[in-house]
């Protein structure tokens, strides 16, 4: 049995400024019967002054997962509450689930200050990652998230930290994600609950709301720091929904997510996201262009005829955007390094 410190055993009708707990860590699951073990002990053994709740969440697994799940919830019934969530509920985009409808009914339920989320398939790598977060969010009333780096794993292996070049902490901005500039895993984040318990924001039901709006849009309500400490670690199994995606997949997707998004914003803001568009488009099309050389696959040329049409619908709003606040957007010191990748011009 995973044994609890004395913060973790505190009753659940105890408040803390009207929260029953400081931190809600939310766990999505989906035939992860060989890696939810590992996800959920990583965060029972965390080190923390920090009270903390685990909320999981099940997306109609059929490997045994439940099994598992409800052996673990009897193990520290104190800290884990399931929830079992049938997949034809599910919100699907491009045809693939996005576990959006999980998502937003397990945010409703946690009663921390602070969230974070994690899927069944990763695991934290650090014993003092929420009490690092927590503290520094509970000191730092200005910020409303900080995350920090993820190594990158494959089963039991380490491969390599997800940012290869080391830097300092620093703030993050919402037009370095949004352009590309910079990207964090998920479960890198600890946000500041900016919405009142039991409610989450409509637009956190869309089916493009992922992780990558999640983010965004804390980030477009307050500050968020990040920590040069790789603390979770992303396993790539093959078998997430994400990870068993091609890159071509992956891409399409994430050009799609952009799109709808753009709907949300505008000055500058949505510039970012065109500059993060285009760069992903780019990056589509030389894949695209591989794939060619490398295979007659019927299919790489339905991903062509994609590129193009994307490439007749976008590019002229993108320059359209990039051309009224160019100025604006080089001269912000968060974006400097627009002048070095040469962003604004077409390769």
């Amino acid at each position: 049995m995973i044994p609890a410190t004395p913060a973790q055993t505190a009753p659940a009708d105890v408040k803390y400024d009207g929260h029953a707990v400081d931190i809600s860590v939310i766990v999505t699951t989906y035939n992860h019967a060989k890696t939810a073990w590992r996800c959920i002990e990583s965060i029972l053994t965390q080190r923390t002054k920090f009270t903390f709740e685990i909320i999981v969440g099940d997306d109609g697994s059929t490997d045994g997962t439940i099994k598992l799940l409800e052996r673990v919830a009897k193990l520290a019934p104190h800290i884990v509450r399931l929830y079992e969530a049938p997949r034809f509920e599910n919100t699907y985009r491009l045809g693939y689930p996005t576990a959006r409808h999980l998502h937003s009914d397990l945010i409703t339920k946690a009663r921390g200050r602070f969230i974070t989320f994690i899927d069944g398939d990763d695991f934290y790598m650090d014993e003092r990652k929420l009490d690092l977060q927590a503290s520094f969010l509970d000191q730092e009333e200005e910020y409303v998230a900080c995350c920090h780096d993820t190594g990158i794993w494959r089963g039991k292996r380490f491969l390599r930290r997800h940012l290869e070049t080391r830097q300092r902490d620093n703030e993050v901005t919402f037009d370095a994600v949004a352009s590309g500039d910079k990207y964090f895993f998920l479960h890198s984040f600890m946000y500041r609950r900016i919405f009142p318990m039991g409610t989450v924001p409509e637009r956190f039901k869309e089916p493009y709301f992922t992780d990558y709006g999640i983010a965004l849009y804390f980030l477009e309500h307050g500050k968020c720091r990040y920590m040069d400490r790789p603390m979770t670690a992303y396993n790539i199994t093959g078998a997430g929904v994400w990870s068993s995606l091609t890159q071509l997949e992956k891409l399409r997707s994430r050009l799609w997510i952009r799109e709808d998004l753009m709907q949300l914003y505008d000055g500058e803001k949505k510039t970012a996201l065109w500059v993060g568009w285009y760069q992903n488009l780019r990056i589509y099309r030389n894949e695209v262009l591989k794939a060619l050389k490398r295979t007659k696959n019927p299919l790489i040329l339905v991903n062509l005829a994609l590129t193009t049409l994307h490439l007749m619908w976008g590019y002229p709003k993108y320059r359209r955007f990039v051309r009224k606040y160019r100025e604006t957007y080089l001269d912000g010191s968060e974006l400097r390094t627009a002048r070095r990748i040469n962003l604004f011009e077409p390769q």
